[in-house]
Order: C-alpha cells, then structure tokens, then sequence
C-alpha cells in the first residue's frame, strides 16, 4: 500500500462514524452529576461513571474476541444500538434506580463500538503509518468529546434534559446509519454459537501487550477522577458553564494527538509515553492545589495534551505488540484496563471528594500515586526492550 493509498475512503468513513458516536456519549457527561442530585441521588455520582466503566469492561471480555471471530462491523453496531437506546432510556425511567439502571446499559456502548472501530482502522492501515492514524481517529474523537460537554450544558440549561436526552439519541443514530457505508475487514469465521458467551483468560487477555495495558490502567485513574470531581468544583467556583475544563482538556488534546503518532512513529513508542505520562503528572501537582478557576483550566489543558500523546501512542504500541491473528483481543485488553482505570478513578475520586472542595487534594494525591505506578511501569518496559536490543 503507498502513502497516497493509505488513507482512503473506509478510513475517513470511520472517522466520522466515531465523531458521532463519542458526541452521543459526551453531550451527557457535563450535566449527569447534577441531573442525579436531582432525581435525589446526590450520594451516588461515583456510580455515574463507575457502573458505566462496569458494563463496558463486561463489554470488553467479549467484543476482541468477538470482533476476531464474527467481524469488525457487528461490534461497531451493538455500540450504536445500545448509545441510541440509552439516550431514550434515561427519558422513560425518572427515578435514581432506573437512570442507574440505564447508565449500566449504556456503557455496553463502548464496551463494544470502539473495539470494533480500532481492531478495523489496524486491519486496513499499514504498520509504518499506524501511530499517525491512531492520532488521526482520535483527533476526531476528541472534537467529538470537545464539543459534547459544552454544548450538552448550553442545551440543558436552555431545552432541558429530555431535549439533551433525545439530542444524544440522535447522534447514535447518525453513527449507526454511516456503519452500514463500511466494509467489513474482517468476514465472520464461522456462525455464533452458545459457548461463545463463556469467558476464558485467555480468551480475553492478551499477554503480549502486558506492558501498555498496566501504563493504560494506571493513566486513565486521572480520568476517572477529573469527570466525576470537576463538575462540582466549577459550580462551586462560579464557572458560568460548569464544563468549561473539558473544553480545555479536549483542545489541548487535540492540538498534539496527531503529532504525538507521527513521533511515536519515529521515535519508538516507549519514550513518548513517557512525556504524555510526565505532562499527567504535572497536571496532577496543580490540580492538588486549586484555588482558582485560571488553575483548573491550565491544569486541564496540561492534563489534555497529556492524554492526547498517551491515547494513539498506547493503541499503536499495543497492535506492534499483538499477534495479527489476536488483534481484536490485544485491544479489548487495552480497553478492559481503561474501563478499569477510569472505575477506579470515578468511584474512588467520588468518596474521597464527598463533596467538599477541601478534600480535592486527597483526590488528586490519589491520582499521582497512579501516574508514578504507570511511570515505573514503562520505565520497566523500556528496560526489557534495551536489554532484547542487547
């Protein structure tokens, strides 16, 4: 394949169909906490983000696997389903035992879509260009989640949450409608069968890419903890749109994800995980001393660039490390320490914050100890890829 072939119209057709996906999913995230205040399950923000990260890594133990033996598309479109029956979900169920019961579904949507998505863009880039593209499909992921906070809030404080609801709904449906302009990379091995819903280890773990999971789980607790926590801050600090941060932290993202594959192309993957684990950490040392709102978003914008050269630079070195034949299952193991990390993160952050602005340095100390794990984790990765270099 040449470099004039190496982005083509599947490539740019799946870029498009994970912008609308991810804006479904990120119109909601500023204005959930608050909604369930209202429902009267003040005490239970951690579970936002927390059953959502369970049922995505439930997802996750069977979309690689899946995505290996019935094809890329399936998995693409159990996502779209299930981000488009949630939106209509949170509307018919109005109480705090049902909105959980809703968000729990709803995080089956990326627990099977994005697998899907990134097992394809692997199947149909070739090696040498495959951190660029990660960078690529993520910048426009990252429009998609820049855009969804902020504009979710203008909705709901100007329509209303049914409007914010039924608007996410929308944009799932759009994602579904451009699966169908794919092609599928990868045809269905066989037909499904009732053992295919058993879980095995090996089945769902991917030894060969030990070493980026454990960076990825230890990385996204920031996450986890950023979109639980933030919100509440903001408010409490007088931030006129209380999702404001997560415009910084996507901006910031996006304006180094592309270069981040390209260097990670160059350079190796190892040392630029470094930086973007670095630029966490930063991120990390001024949001345990908040104080003002300018420091939440220079924290935040520091936190996105970090995450930005993280996010494509793992994926890709995950593939490098995978076998051909196991690409699917080498990447749900990514993702399942995502879900993971960003649980951990959320439910964690939540009962160290119990929502006081005072406790916000507990949360982040937490998130630091994190980060130092994921450094000793690539330094040691980086360690074994000298000594095999000899």
């Amino acid at each position: 394949m040449n470099s004039s072939q190496t982005y083509g119209k599947a490539f740019w057709l799946l870029c498009l169909n994970s912008f609308f996906f991810f804006l479904s999913f990120s119109l909601l995230l500023g204005e959930l906490p608050n909604y369930l205040t209202q429902l009267g399950g003040q005490g239970l923000k951690g579970w936002i983000i927390g059953l959502f990260t369970i049922s995505a890594l439930i997802g996750r133990l069977y979309s690689g696997r899946w995505s290996d033996k019935f094809g890329r598309k399936p998995m693409i479109l159990i996502g779209c389903i299930a981000a488009a029956f949630s939106g209509l979900g949170y509307i018919l169920f109005v109480s705090v035992a049902g909105f959980l019961a809703i968000r729990f579904f709803h995080g089956f949507s990326t627990g099977f879509g994005p697998t899907g998505t990134t097992a394809m863009l692997s199947d149909i880039i070739p090696e040498h260009k495959r951190g660029e593209a990660m960078g690529v499909l993520g910048f426009c992921i990252q429009i998609g989640m820049a855009m969804g906070p902020y504009l979710g809030t203008e909705i709901a404080l100007e329509w209303g949450m049914n409007r914010l609801f039924n608007l996410s709904t929308l944009m799932a449906l759009v994602s579904l409608a451009l699966i169908f302009t794919l092609p599928e990379t990868l045809p269905a091995k066989r037909k499904f069968e009732g053992r295919d819903l058993l879980i095995f280890l090996k089945a769902i773990y991917e030894p060969q890419v030990l070493y980026p999971m454990l960076v990825m789980l230890f990385s996204v607790v920031l996450y986890g903890a950023i979109v639980t926590v933030l919100p509440d801050v903001c408010m409490h600090m007088g931030f006129q749109n209380k999702s404001s941060f997560m415009l910084a932290v996507t901006l910031s993202s996006m304006a180094v994800r592309i270069f981040a594959g390209k260097w990670s192309d160059r350079y190796g993957r190892i040392p630029i995980v470094f930086l973007g684990l670095l630029l966490q950490l930063t991120a990390t040392i001024f949001l345990v001393k908040i104080q003002t709102p300018t420091e939440i978003i220079i924290a935040t914008a520091i936190y996105g660039m970090g995450t930005g050269i993280l996010s494509p630079v793992l994926f890709a070195w995950a593939v490098d490390q995978s076998d051909p034949q196991h690409r699917g299952r080498a990447l749900s193991s990514l993702y399942i320490a995502m879900e993971a990390g960003i649980g951990a993160g959320a439910v964690f952050g939540a009962q160290l914050f119990e929502n006081s602005n005072s406790n916000i340095s507990l949360v982040f100390g937490m998130t630091a100890i994190s980060i130092f794990l994921g450094i000793a984790v690539a330094w040691l990765a980086w360690r074994k890829k000298r000594h095999e270099l000899g």
